[in-house]
């Protein structure tokens, strides 16, 4: 996991990456879709 590596240097093409890759991680499939089950909900309600 990455809290059990220190980061790496700030400004790094390696650091960019593994600031990615943990953003990916956190906001993975699951966080999207809890927001396109409610926003279906939201425009379903307002098409009816």
């Amino acid at each position: 996991m990455h809290f059990l590596a220190p980061p790496r240097p700030r400004g790094t093409p390696a650091a960019a990456t593994e600031a990615t890759q943990i953003s990916y991680f956190h906001w993975g499939f699951n966080a999207w879709a809890i927001y396109a089950i409610v926003g279906d909900s939201f425009l379903l309600r307002l098409s009816a």
